[in-house]
């Protein structure tokens, strides 16, 4: 295939992926109200249990995890980036899957992204260390490019919902349900894009540790997040999935503006970042339908 088809296979990909994070944001956005916001912020001990969740538990575990397989180089590499960047949009559409609490989910997942885009170069930089991530602490690294992409794509689009459910109930109302189609497919899309985009690297890491790794990561992310959460049981899903699923745009910022040259690095991430959106999906269809038969029994 030449340059220019593949440039445009990934130009459309890139739309695709834009407008199921702006058709997200804005789909929780138009059913949320400035109360019910009010209600996540003012809930100190949700926020606090969130944070700590996703920008402390979940990078050392990230960390404990790569000391404790044998990971070397990239792959070692490849799972500290992964575990410092919080903020993933798809925790939002994995949180109704999985029929937690949309509006916390949302409104603490904007937070934590916007957050998340500083902390994360600073992150990698503390764990890892020495010459090779010098640039992560900040210099090659245009943070607040990252800050401003994150409010353009989440935060703008969030808050353009909100206030039309403030100011226009009815018109709110009416776009809700096609807000909801374009984000349900696109959604569908870009993990189809991400799977069979990314299965050649998968591939080429059948055997290796990584995987196994990414996996287990998974499982104890979800497990740190649902434990700081408070009850009752749909909150800690929530704050679960809110913990294991990471934010791919830093990751890849920070990979390819300070880790271009370990060979390796850029395809054990996308291996990293399969195996959790696989594992979360499974996870929260699991958690949705446990949540139904509790319902259909009550």
């Amino acid at each position: 295939m030449g340059r220019e088809p593949v440039d445009a296979v990934l130009a459309v990909m890139n739309a695709v992926f834009l407008a199921f994070v702006v058709s997200t944001m804005f789909n929780v956005g138009l059913q949320t109200t400035w109360e019910q916001l009010s209600a996540v912020l003012a809930n100190l001990r949700w926020l606090l249990g969130a944070v700590l969740a996703s920008l402390v538990a979940v990078p050392l575990i990230g960390w404990g995890l790569a000391e404790a397989f044998p990971l070397e180089g990239a792959t070692f590499v490849a799972l500290v980036i992964v575990a410092s960047s919080p903020g993933a949009p798809f925790a939002v559409s994995l949180t109704g899957i999985a029929k937690g609490d949309l509006i916390s989910g949302a409104a603490t997942m904007a937070i934590l992204a916007v957050i998340g885009s500083v902390t994360a170069p600073l992150t990698v930089g503390l764990i890892l260390g020495g010459n090779d991530v010098a640039a992560a602490g900040g210099g090659s690294i245009d943070v607040g490019e990252l800050v401003l992409s994150i409010v353009l794509l989440q935060i703008v689009p969030f808050i353009t919902g909100m206030a039309i459910r403030a100011w226009a109930p009815a018109i709110a109302d009416a776009w809700a349900p096609p807000a909801k189609k374009v984000s349900s497919v696109t959604f569908g899309l870009v993990m189809l894009a991400i799977v069979v985009g990314g299965m050649q690297q998968v591939i080429d890491l059948i055997g290796s540790w990584i995987i196994i790794a990414g996996f287990v990561a998974g499982i104890t992310w979800f497990a740190a997040g649902a434990l700081l959460a408070p009850s009752p049981q749909r909150t800690r899903a929530t704050g679960g999935i809110l913990a294991a699923n990471r934010n791919a745009g830093p990751v890849l910022v920070i990979a390819t503006a300070s880790f271009a040259e370990v060979e390796g690095v850029i395809p054990a991430i996308i291996t990293v970042l399969i195996v959790q959106l696989v594992t979360q999906v499974v996870l929260a269809s699991w958690l949705g339908r446990r949540k139904e038969e509790v319902e259909a029994t009550a």
